[in-house]
């Protein structure tokens, strides 16, 4: 496959960052301390999202989550415009598959920028990973992972609503639905990408045991536990990333508090 720019896909990033700058200059120069407040609440909604979702519990099944656990993972992981589950999944065990080598679709090899960004708007890295990477998604017919595969088949207005209109219809909410699409809309995303992306640049930027894979303490509480890299590599299959007392892992923390309420179980440790 040819390693050609998808220019539909620059085209979208360029546009998402110009929105998003708009979107901080507004925060910091119109939003009320509520939109700003609301604006963080869901960052980490979704955040919370990327990792106990796509990541521990979709990608490397961690443990097991009620379907009704699933169905709010799915719609917050809508609200971070990332793909669909399903597509996000396959290439982040593609990533773990073939780690620092060819078929890792951002490798640290290729440059700081590519794992980062850059590997967003290739042709042979964007398009879906192999099957095997995503096969589980439906076995057992799909029942297992049907909320994921619900959120694959209706992305395309789930996206849109997420990510932009219920920030939107806050901001109204709250006598500023410019600052709703603004702040918590454009701006939100923007953020989000970036504090998604520095897992796969700054978090494969030393070479260690695991490959290139560090761990970074200070992102971890804007990265939900994600910055936690190597612990993740070295034990991929566990639920929790920070795995010494005092390592800040909010992904751990929900999993835990959904246990209690009865949402999820079989954990992996």
């Amino acid at each position: 496959m040819q390693d050609r720019l998808k220019w539909n896909y620059v085209a979208y990033y360029a546009f998402m960052h110009v929105a998003g700058v708009v979107g901080l200059w507004y925060a910091f120069t119109h939003a009320s301390a509520g939109m700003i407040w609301f604006a963080v609440a869901y960052f980490f909604v979704g955040h919370l999202a990327i990792t106990c979702g796509a990541h521990r519990l979709y990608s490397h099944e961690s443990y097991h989550a009620s379907v009704a656990l699933q169905y709010l993972y799915v719609l917050g992981f809508s609200a971070v415009a990332q793909g669909p589950i399903v597509w996000w999944v396959g290439k982040h065990r593609q990533h773990h598959a073939r780690t620092d080598a060819d078929g890792d679709p951002h490798s640290p090899r290729e440059g700081f920028f590519h794992a980062h960004m850059g590997w967003l708007m290739r042709e042979k890295h964007v398009d879906p990973a192999p099957l095997q990477y995503t096969r589980h998604f439906w076995r057992n017919e799909g029942r297992t992972y049907a909320p994921a595969l619900w959120q694959m088949k209706h992305y395309k207005w789930l996206v849109p609503m997420m990510a932009l209109g219920v920030p939107t219809l806050v901001g109204y909410a709250m006598g500023d639905t410019l600052g709703g699409l603004l702040v918590g809309g454009f701006g939100r995303v923007a953020v989000q990408y970036h504090l998604t992306w520095v897992v796969n640049s700054l978090g494969h930027s030393d070479d260690g045991p695991n490959g290139t894979a560090a761990n970074h303490w200070l992102l971890a509480i804007p990265t939900v536990g994600e910055s936690f890299h190597a612990n993740h590599h070295d034990r991929p299959r566990s639920y929790r990333l920070g795995q010494q007392w005092y390592d800040i892992d909010l992904g751990y923390y929900t999993i835990r508090l959904c246990i209690l309420l009865g949402l999820a179980r079989e954990l992996r440790s």
